[in-house]
C-alpha cells in the first residue's frame, strides 16, 4: 500500500487533500474489506504535505469514516467542542496496522509536521 501512496500518479485535490482512489483488488484479501463487501464504499489514500494543518471542521458528506495512518512523521488528529477559544481536545494516536472507525461528525483536525503524512481512508456511499 505504501507503494501506491509514494507513487505521485493519479493524485487529485480532495476536500483540501490531495488523494487517490485504491482499487479494490488491493484490499479484497483483507477481512475487514470482506466484511464490508456488501456496502457501498470506497477507500483512497490522502495525503498531506509537511507543515500544514486541516483546520477545524466536520465532514459534510458523510458521518463516520474507516482510517488507518500508513506513515507520518509528527501528526496529530484531535477532536474537540469547538465552542469557545478555551476548549478540551482529545488526540486520536494512532496505533500501527490498526483500523479506527470515526465519527467526522464532530469538530476534528489534523496537524502535520515533518514529513509527508498517508492514511487510508474508507469512506461510505
Amino acid at each position: 500500500m505504501l507503494e501506491l501512496a509514494h507513487d505521485p500518479a493519479g493524485y487529485q485535490p480532495y476536500y483540501n487533500f490531495q488523494a487517490k482512489l485504491v482499487p479494490y483488488e488491493l484490499l479484497q484479501s483483507e477481512e475487514m474489506f470482506e466484511r464490508l463487501k456488501d456496502k457501498n464504499w470506497r477507500a483512497g489514500i490522502l495525503k498531506m504535505d509537511p507543515y500544514t494543518c486541516y483546520n477545524w471542521h466536520t465532514d459534510d458528506d458523510r458521518k463516520v469514516s474507516i482510517n488507518l495512518l500508513l506513515e507520518h512523521g509528527q501528526s496529530h488528529t484531535v477532536f474537540g467542542a469547538v465552542d469557545n477559544p478555551n476548549f478540551k481536545i482529545e488526540e486520536l494516536v494512532y496505533k500501527p496496522h490498526t483500523y479506527y472507525l470515526l465519527n467526522v461528525t464532530k469538530p476534528h483536525m489534523v496537524l502535520n509536521l515533518d514529513k509527508e503524512r498517508y492514511i487510508l481512508s474508507v469512506e461510505f456511499l
